[in-house]
């Protein structure tokens, strides 16, 4: 059996060249929150000024109904 310089590769050697990921590494925990009084108030603030037009529009005899934005 013949060996030749750097085989086996040390441990030291692979460590360097093996690269983790993240979950391997210790990961990253990230935490997203949604203030919900807020989101509602913003999306109640939204329909009512989209229902104000659209009562303002018919009111100068432009059609009420408009395509659905989203």
């Amino acid at each position: 059996m013949a060996f030749f310089a750097g085989f086996p590769p040390s441990v030291a050697k692979m460590k360097q060249k093996v690269k983790l990921g993240l979950d391997l590494q210790g990961g990253v925990h990230l935490v997203l929150q949604v203030v919900t009084d807020d989101a509602i108030r913003a999306e109640t603030d939204n329909a009512i000024e989209t229902m104000r037009q659209a009562l303002s529009r018919r009111q100068h005899g432009f059609p009420a109904i408009e395509p659905l934005k989203e």
